[in-house]
């Protein structure tokens, strides 16, 4: 037998095997990491007989999906707007094992996922679990401040603002949840995560006490100056601004 025809068959094999492996190793439901909302889960559903089913998302349905040339098919349906459209998604394999899946769509936004073995394993997410320990210390504290801060529209937003902290530590995490109206005039809720950390000294007074709200998701940070039962807004540059906005401690 010529020897390239032997190299050419087990070139094919490799690739198939191969194939077979990633195939193998997509089965399961995969989570995505950080999605939109810390509040929602979504995901997939891959089965072996190449059916698929979503997860956690009621306006995309996914159907079926396969693998070719290191890329993941998806057929689905996706509702909106009173109608039903059949949408095909192609996505590049980044890279796979076990627990974790990278995929590209069109070189312009990865997304990554993490397996679990059942949905019943989903754990909700907590922003406490990112609260570093203090040694020396069980007893977390727990503050809430509600104000209203306008948007480059000049909507009032309302704001919720939970502050929690290990006793006398300076850092903490925060959940900002805040509710604005809908332009037919439905109200909209959203929940924003991250770290809080405490500064000392502003642009007016080089004892004054800051809180720096550092989101899991961007880059925008929000200051507040802290006043004991009260949080007045500064700028970035830890100045007051034009329009004063004060959170009150609830």
């Amino acid at each position: 037998m010529n020897k390239y025809f032997i190299l050419m068959i087990a070139t094919v094999l490799a690739s198939c095997s191969s194939s077979n492996k990633t195939e193998q190793m997509l089965v399961g439901n995969w989570i995505e990491v950080m999605p939109v909302s810390l509040d929602i889960v979504e995901g997939v559903t891959l089965e072996k007989d190449g059916k698929a089913s979503s997860i956690g998302m009621h306006t995309l349905l996914y159907e079926k999906w396969e693998t070719k040339d290191s890329k993941l098919m998806l057929w689905g349906k996706s509702i909106g707007n009173g109608q039903t459209i059949d949408f095909i998604d192609t996505l590049s394999i980044v890279s796979i094992t076990p627990d974790s899946l990278i995929l590209d769509k069109f070189g312009k936004y990865r997304i990554t996922y993490y397996k679990v073995a059942s949905l019943d394993d989903i754990k909700p997410f907590n922003v406490l679990d990112s609260l570093k320990e203090v040694a020396h210390t069980e007893e977390i504290e727990t503050r809430q401040y509600n104000g209203v801060i306008p948007n480059k529209s000049c909507v009032e937003i309302k704001n919720e603002l939970t502050l929690y902290n290990y006793k006398n530590s300076g850092d903490g995490v925060y959940k900002m949840t805040s509710t604005y109206l809908r332009p037919n005039n439905e109200q909209a809720t959203d929940n924003s995560y991250g770290r809080m950390y405490t500064l000392r000294g502003d642009a007016q007074n080089v004892d004054a006490v800051v809180y720096q709200l550092v989101p899991f998701k961007g880059d925008v940070m929000t200051n507040f100056l802290y006043q004991g039962d009260s949080l007045q807004l500064l700028t970035s540059d830890l100045k007051l601004p034009e329009t004063k906005s004060v959170f009150k401690l609830q």
